[in-house]
């Protein structure tokens, strides 16, 4: 009897906020879209309803928190830290000498900053972008330089 209560309140699921509610329903979760994509999706989908639905929302979250917090009066979040296994020390390892990965600015969407910052300094991309540019890059024969300022 003691171990199914222990059981019961061992396992309490968090509150949902109105992100957590309104998120899943107008995004969707495609293999090609990563979170942080469908995050964006859902904030510009956020910004475009009206008023009155947002309030549908955030009375929505507040219910929901409301009988979170009658279920269960004296829940306190405590977040537990993982315990590195051997398998999780294995990815860091190989996570750590993999190339690392390229800042925001030098996304695939932003070749074309990346093809301007090539003519300047072709140190800064990294060699997972270097196949993609030279398919797209201007061949230097191409470019003229002026050694002089011209007049008007």
């Amino acid at each position: 009897m003691v171990g199914d209560i222990i059981n019961k309140y061992s396992n309490i699921k968090t509150t949902l906020d109105l992100c957590e509610l309104w998120t899943p329903s107008k995004t969707s979760r495609a293999k090609n879209i990563t979170l942080g994509d469908s995050s964006i999706i859902a904030s510009n989908r956020w910004n475009e309803i009206s008023s009155i639905k947002k309030q549908f929302w955030m009375d929505l979250a507040n219910v929901c928190k409301k009988l979170h917090s009658c279920n269960y009066p004296n829940y306190k979040y405590c977040p537990k830290r993982r315990i590195d296994t051997a398998d999780n020390k294995r990815k860091k390892k190989r996570r750590s000498r993999k190339e690392k990965a390229a800042p925001y600015a030098l996304r695939n969407s932003n070749l074309t900053n990346i093809i301007k910052q090539a003519f300047v300094d072709p140190s800064i991309i990294p060699s997972q972008y270097l196949n993609t540019l030279s398919k797209t890059v201007v061949p230097s024969s191409s470019i003229t330089k002026f050694t002089h300022r011209p007049t008007a």
